[in-house]
Order: structure tokens, then sequence, then C-alpha cells
């Protein structure tokens, strides 16, 4: 509902010591660690009166997270142009920093086409002033550009067999024409003697 809000919202943590616990008790302590996350977002709904999805609710989500943040060398979040801090998660970034070692952390602006160039640039030295990477990006003009490609080398790769169906058409002709020069001059040496082989009778 607010950008405030929205990014202060906490990650849960993957209980530590997870590694090397076997697969029962590992489950019982993200599980504990999971509940105890959940009523601090219960408080959050009640007094704040906020409105929590079904994906914060799931156990699994976070699960996935940990292990990938475990596995990850960079965290990337996309955010949109229209309204950045509303989509980034300050507390993910955090947690990327708590493990070891700590993981840098990158935000895409997507839909960087639907800013003008002073509202990049406004966001730009935000970011800087900020000390947040972020890296401007247009999921939607990157697809045109793809497609441009795919069409300049189906366009690029017509032209050759256009080319190479002209060449064998030429060659198929030229065949054709030695092989008609050199009937005719047989024919000629026949019609001139009356008889093959050029014999007169």
């Amino acid at each position: 509902r607010d950008a405030s809000v929205a990014t202060a919202l906490p990650v849960p943590r993957r209980p530590a010591g997870a590694v090397g616990m076997d697969p029962a008790e590992l489950d019982e302590a993200e599980r504990s660690a999971f509940l105890a996350w959940r009523r601090g977002l219960a408080t959050l709904e009640e007094e704040g009166g906020e409105c929590l999805t079904p994906y914060e609710k799931n156990l699994e989500v976070w699960r996935q997270l940990w292990r990938v943040l475990e596995r990850s060398q960079l965290v990337v979040q996309i955010v949109d142009a229209r309204n950045p801090l509303l989509f980034r998660s300050v507390d993910l970034e955090r947690s990327a920093g708590e493990a070891s070692p700590p993981r840098p952390c990158v935000l895409l602006v997507n839909k960087a086409d639907l800013l003008s160039a002073e509202q990049r640039a406004a966001w730009a030295d935000y970011f800087r002033a900020h000390g947040i990477e972020a890296l401007f990006w247009s999921a939607a003009r990157a697809q045109q550009e793809i497609d441009a490609n795919a069409r300049g080398a189906s366009t690029y790769s017509s032209g050759e067999e256009s080319e190479e169906e002209s060449e064998q058409g030429e060659g198929a002709a030229g065949e054709e024409g030695e092989t008609a020069s050199a009937l005719g001059a047989e024919g000629g040496e026949a019609g001139a003697s009356g008889e093959p082989g050029g014999r007169s009778s």
C-alpha cells in the first residue's frame, strides 16, 4: 500500500546451522523460524492495516528463496521503472549481505522506456546518492530488437537461398546450352555429309 511499508517488509531468515542438519531436524527448525516470522506479520496486518498475499504466508516460497540465495553469486531484483521503490525489498538485500560470502545486489529497473530521459537521470542520481547499484532496462524494447534481428537473419537466409537457386539455374542453363551446341555441331556435320560420321556417299 505504501512504499515505506513495502520496502520494510522483513524477509524470513533460514535457521542458523541449517547446513548439516538431518532432514527431519531441518524441517522442524525451518517451520519454527517461519512461524515466529508469521507472528510478526500478523502484528503488521493488525496494527498496520496491511494485507499480505498467500505467497508471503507460504513456507515453501521462502524455502525456495533460501536455497536460491545460498547458490547465487549475485541477487538481481527486477522493479518497475514507474515506481522502483515500491517493488524493492530492502530486507532481501540485507539478507543477501548477511550470507557467507555476502551476495552483491543489483536493481534491474525494467520498463525504462516508459520514462523520459530527465526521469531516468533523476532516478540514476537518486540511486547513486543512496549507494544502490541499478541498471535501466526495457524488456519490450529488447524483444523488439530480437524480433528485428530474427527477421533480418531470415531475410538474409532467404537472399542466400535465392542466389544459390539463381546460380544453380544459370549453371543448368549453361550446361544445356553446351549440350545443345555440341549436338548442333554433330548434327551439322551429319547434315553436311548426309550420314553420321561425315562420310559421303
